[in-house]
């Protein structure tokens, strides 16, 4: 403290003082009586911020940048107020949390940061979240790929006739007509497809054979003798691949007298 008076300064460290000046020729005395109060504890802000990021304080209103390092702000409070002090340490930037996804053009992928669906019709994209309070960065990185060639399977059969596809093992009958099976390939693998044609069943191939009971019969189609012993007789072979069925007809008369 300065006191007009005598123009010295006074210092709180020295305490409490009283200093009285007498006055002259009757004149009043002067008297300064300083009262020295202890130091209020100052009011302190500790933050921690990254490299890429800044700090306003509300005090000043300044902003402070993460790029100049460790920074102590000190301001004097006035009239024995509390100083106010900012004390800000920067942290290194931590490693983001990379999420690298590849998917085709006509897939969709949802990142479980965001909840977003991003679509393979936009191709490749980024999205990079900034990490509050020094925290990582989270990024998402996509590349769509082209769609590669389907595997196809082309089957044809015919009504009486079945095929079991290795894919999914279903069993699909000819009696349900042409029927095509689509399923899509996951990450980006190709998609599968079955093209079943269901043909007319072809008109079957018949021989009929008329022996006695003492002979037999060999048949082209399976090498196979027949015994006129055995009676009539029937054999019949379905057509793989709709290829027509192959029908034996058998009818054994009796021997006539000699």
């Amino acid at each position: 403290y300065t006191w007009t008076v005598d123009g010295v300064e006074y210092l709180g460290t020295d305490g409490d003082t009283t200093v009285h000046y007498e006055g002259a020729n009757c004149a009043p005395d002067t008297i300064l009586n300083i009262t020295v109060n202890d130091e209020p504890q100052p009011i302190v802000t500790n933050e921690t911020i990254c490299e890429d990021e800044t700090y306003t304080w509300t005090v000043d209103g300044v902003e402070y940048p993460g790029t100049d390092g460790d920074t102590t702000v000190h301001y004097e409070g006035a009239n024995c107020a509390p100083d106010t002090i900012l004390n800000i340490t920067v942290n290194d930037e931590p490693q983001p949390i990379v999420t690298n996804e590849t998917i085709c053009e006509d897939e969709t992928y949802t990142w479980t940061v965001d909840g977003v669906e991003y679509p393979g019709t936009d191709g490749d994209t980024t999205v990079h979240y900034e990490g509050a309070n020094c925290a990582p960065d989270t990024i998402l990185n996509i590349t769509v790929n082209d769609e590669p060639q389907p595997i196809v399977t082309n089957e044809t059969i015919c009504e009486d006739e079945t095929y079991t596809w290795t894919v999914d093992g279903v069993e699909y009958l000819g009696t349900d007509g042409d029927t095509t099976v689509h399923y899509e390939g996951a990450n980006c693998a190709p998609d599968t497809i079955l093209n079943i044609t269901v043909n007319d069943e072809p008109q079957p191939i018949v021989t009929n054979e008329t022996i006695c009971e003492d002979e037999t019969y060999t048949w082209t189609v399976d090498g196979v003798e027949y015994l006129g012993t055995d009676g009539d007789t029937t054999v019949h072979y379905e057509g793989a691949n709709c290829a027509p069925d192959t029908i034996l007809n058998i009818t054994v008369n009796d021997e006539p007298q000699p």
